[in-house]
C-alpha cells in the first residue's frame, strides 16, 4: 500500500513540476511580443523598476516632457541608457506613490500594434517595431495632474529578445 502511494505521490508531483515547467517557459516566450509586453506591462502597473528594465534596451531614445528626465529643454529625441530611463521612473513613482500609481493606471487601456511603415503611428518607431500605447490620455478625463499626453513604448527586437528601444513620455 505505502509503494503504491508513494508511486501516485511521485507521479503527481512529477506533472506538477512539468506543467509548471511549460507554463513558465511559455510565459519566457521573447518571440512573442504580446507576451513581452505583458510582462512589461505588469512591471509597469507594479511600479517596478527593476523589471522594467529588463525590457530596456542598452540606449533608449526618449522624446517627450524634459522635466521627466531631470532637464530643463529638450528639443529632439535624445538617447537615455537603460539605467538612466530607470532612474526616472524611480523618482516619478517615489513622487506620486504606489497606491496612486495603480489607480491611475487601472484606468489605462494599452495596445499593440506593429508599425507598419517609419515614423507610424509615432515618429520614434520603424517598420515592424511594435508600438505600446497606454493611452492614459483618453482614460484620464477632466485635470490630469502630472499625467498629460502619452505614454508610450516601442519595442525592437535586440538580440533575439523584443526590447524597448524608444519612448514617449509626457509626465
Amino acid at each position: 500500500m505505502l509503494t503504491t502511494l508513494t508511486r501516485f505521490v511521485s507521479v503527481v508531483l512529477l506533472l506538477s513540476v512539468m506543467n509548471t515547467g511549460a507554463a513558465l517557459h511559455a510565459a519566457d516566450n521573447v518571440d512573442d511580443p504580446k507576451a513581452v509586453a505583458k510582462r512589461f506591462l505588469k512591471a509597469f502597473a507594479d511600479a517596478d523598476v527593476e523589471k522594467m528594465q529588463q525590457h530596456f534596451a542598452d540606449q533608449v531614445l526618449f522624446h517627450g516632457e524634459p522635466r521627466f528626465i531631470g532637464r530643463a529643454k529638450l528639443d529632439k529625441p535624445t538617447e537615455l541608457t537603460k539605467r538612466q530611463l530607470s532612474d526616472a521612473y524611480a523618482k516619478l513613482f517615489k513622487r506620486v506613490g504606489r497606491e496612486k500609481w495603480n489607480q491611475l493606471f487601472k484606468k489605462a487601456k494599452p495596445t499593440l500594434t506593429k508599425a507598419t511603415a517609419d515614423g507610424k503611428p509615432i515618429h520614434l518607431a520603424k517598420k515592424g517595431d511594435y508600438v505600446y500605447d497606454l493611452h492614459f490620455r483618453e482614460a484620464t478625463k477632466g485635470k490630469r495632474a502630472g499625467l498629460d499626453e502619452a505614454v508610450i513604448f516601442v519595442f525592437r527586437k535586440v538580440d533575439d529578445k523584443y526590447r524597448i528601444v524608444a519612448h514617449f513620455a509626457d509626465y
